[in-house]
């Protein structure tokens, strides 16, 4: 899977991800300090899954409507091995991420289609 890692994902998350075969970048590799509607245009240009862990995403690509996938890590396990096995397992879940919006807690992950009237659980 093709994911755009927002610069508050942990590195051991993208190292895992990338180690498992996902092509992932690293937003804060390169662009520290961007924007968040710069980085949902990197997606959505770039047809990536946004990886991040900023609240505000999922009402950004709600008001803007661009077909793109978010997955919302709120989970704070540690240590970060097992952060990122766990985000790992769940990309994994799934080949179809376009127009979702998942929410990994540590004990739950909910998934959502992000339609501009609809909160229909997936």
């Amino acid at each position: 899977m093709r994911i755009l890692a927002d610069e508050n994902i942990p590195r051991a998350v993208v190292a895992a991800l990338t180690e498992t075969g996902h092509d992932v970048r690293g937003i804060g590799d390169e662009s520290g300090g961007a924007d968040d509607l710069d980085v949902l245009r990197a997606a959505v240009r770039e047809r990536r899954v946004l990886l991040t862990a900023d609240k505000d995403f999922g009402g950004l690509v709600r008001r803007s409507k661009r077909p793109t996938a978010v997955i919302l890590l709120r989970a704070r396990m540690s240590p970060p091995d097992r952060l990122a096995s766990l985000v790992v397992s769940v990309v994994s879940t799934r080949d179809d991420w376009e127009g979702l919006f998942a929410v990994i807690t540590d004990a739950t992950l909910r998934v959502r289609r992000m339609t501009p009237n609809s909160d229909q659980a997936v």
